[in-house]
């Protein structure tokens, strides 16, 4: 799941390409962070709390779609699926 290109599929041969996506998606949540932090200086409490509050939203979607794909990974691209798919997602 991508903001810009949507969902898709994934085989065992995506398999490193998908497990640096979801370190690079790790690292992007960090520093994402620490611009939320700079910016209460320039925010009023009111919009620092609105912009905490979506960010949230949007950080809970991310959660509970990486763990559905954690569980419903086999599901969906059977047994044989890469060891290190199954272990991206649950890391």
């Amino acid at each position: 799941m991508d903001n810009k290109l949507g969902s898709g599929i994934f085989t065992n041969e995506n398999a490193l390409e998908v497990n640096s996506y979801l370190i690079g998606k790790r690292t992007f949540l960090e520093q994402n962070t620490f611009k939320i932090v700079e910016k209460l200086k320039e925010l009023t409490e009111f919009e620092f709390l609105v912009i905490i509050e979506k960010y949230y939203e949007y950080l809970m979607l991310f959660i509970d779609l990486t763990q559905w794909l954690s569980q419903n990974v086999k599901k969906y691209n059977g047994e044989d699926v890469h060891i290190s798919i199954i272990g991206a997602f649950h890391v």
